[in-house]
């Protein structure tokens, strides 16, 4: 799928990649319980499960989200060519292997 030339009349209708810091930009705000524990129900044990693996884990999290920025402003930069590809990975979209290997595209 990924080698498919997009007729230059199509492409201007599909969608494409942004890297939009949107949701880098909120990863500080669930780390301090700023932007998702106003809606959490008082002792939900699911709410306090995240909860104590966003904070055992929020070094390792902060430091994905700012290396994912920085390789989102490397991508920009270049500006890979436009491909066609799913945007929504899910168990549907990802194809195992005889020898176990996955594969997908996301």
């Amino acid at each position: 799928m990924h080698a498919t030339r997009v007729p230059a009349a199509l492409a201007y209708r599909l969608s494409q990649e942004a890297y939009s810091p949107q949701w880098r930009d909120a990863v500080p705000g669930f780390l301090d319980g700023t932007t998702a524990g106003d809606t959490a129900e008082p002792g939900d044990p699911v709410a306090a499960g995240l909860a104590a693996l966003l904070a055992e884990r929020a070094g390792v999290i902060r430091h994905l989200a700012e290396r994912a920025g920085r390789l989102a402003g490397v991508l920009r930069a270049r500006r890979p060519p436009l491909v066609l590809c799913h945007s929504d990975i899910h168990a549907g979209n990802v194809l195992i292997s005889d020898d176990g290997a996955a594969s997908g595209c996301t």
